[in-house]
């Protein structure tokens, strides 16, 4: 009878080691494939975050350029203002 209860014990304490190898190589591998996804997002993010600073540097520049090609305008009509102003007055 003992050496039935030791077999049991040892094949029970087997079986509990195959199931805690089998529980580790699936978080590993769910570790893995998470961390594999986190650095396709990361890469997306910072592909996306490039893409927006190139969009707000053309921007600006579009910006300041038509800042630049309004001066001309800007100073016409603020001598037109002055010109009213003096015949106003």
């Amino acid at each position: 009878m003992l050496i039935g209860a030791t077999l049991i014990t040892g094949l029970v304490s087997l079986l509990s080691a195959l199931f805690a190898w089998r529980q580790a190589e699936r978080v590993k591998r769910i570790e893995t494939a998470t961390q594999e996804h986190l650095a396709v997002i990361n890469s997306r993010t910072q592909a996306a975050i490039e893409s927006f600073r190139a969009e707000q540097a053309r921007s600006k520049d579009a910006f300041e350029v038509a800042l630049a090609d309004s001066s001309p305008i800007e100073a016409s009509l603020s001598t037109l203002w002055a010109l009213i102003q003096t015949v106003k007055d």
